[in-house]
């Protein structure tokens, strides 16, 4: 089933994402501040790398100030943003949601309830992300680490709602990411974000201080 998807943010997680989506056949939107990455999407498409066959998408780009323009009728919207911007990023997500639209948090830390105090938690789904690196060094090429989940064991994608409910729109849009790797709704939004912010706390300082891999 195609959807009409807007990516507010076109760093290395909008644009993995994007182009996957775009591939499977749904119309795909994104909007970034970072004119040569909009440029090249526009001129050259995405090109993906990664765990799988590599592939050029080409999903809508749009530079930031053009983003007044766009339609205000999107069922969804993606908040790919670092954290920190997750504030004006969603303000401008929601303004494009049509009726019985909503927000999808993906990203990392725990953004879901500054993203709820914006679009109220009718209108925001999270989007757990693990076992997946992803990383754009150049304008208009994401790459993937060569971890890859193969839709067994602890799956990457894990949609959910704030409540525990696992409603129809969170597993339609569990379907539509396991277009990309595997995916099913989480009923512990929460407990889940919770785990990962604790995991990465722990392990990413001694990657660092180390100059070791996670393996």
């Amino acid at each position: 089933m195609s959807m009409r998807a807007l990516f507010v943010g076109a760093g290395a997680v909008g644009s993995y994402l994007g182009a996957f989506l775009s591939r499977a056949g749904h119309e795909v939107t994104l909007v970034d501040p970072w004119a040569d990455q909009v440029e090249a999407i526009r001129h050259h498409g995405i090109s993906v790398t990664g765990p799988h066959e590599p592939f050029q998408a080409w999903p809508r780009a749009a530079h930031l100030h053009e983003a007044a323009g766009l339609a205000r009728d999107f069922p969804i919207a993606f908040v790919a943003v670092k954290v920190y911007d997750t504030e004006w990023a969603t303000q401008l997500a929601l303004r494009h949601l049509g009726p019985g639209g909503y927000v999808v948090s993906a990203q990392n830390c725990w953004p879901d309830p500054a993203v709820a105090a914006i679009a109220g938690a009718a209108r925001a789904v999270g989007l757990v992300m693990s076992n997946i690196g992803v990383a754009l060094w150049k304008p208009g090429h994401v790459e993937r680490g060569m971890d890859k989940g193969q839709g067994t064991g602890h799956v990457v994608f894990r949609p959910g709602e704030h409540d525990g409910r696992i409603t129809p729109r969170v597993t339609e849009l569990a379907q539509a990411l396991a277009a990309i790797d595997g995916a099913q709704a989480t009923d512990n939004l929460w407990g889940e974000r919770w785990a990962k912010l604790s995991q990465n706390a722990m392990g990413n300082p001694v990657q660092a201080i180390s100059g070791l891999g996670s393996a």
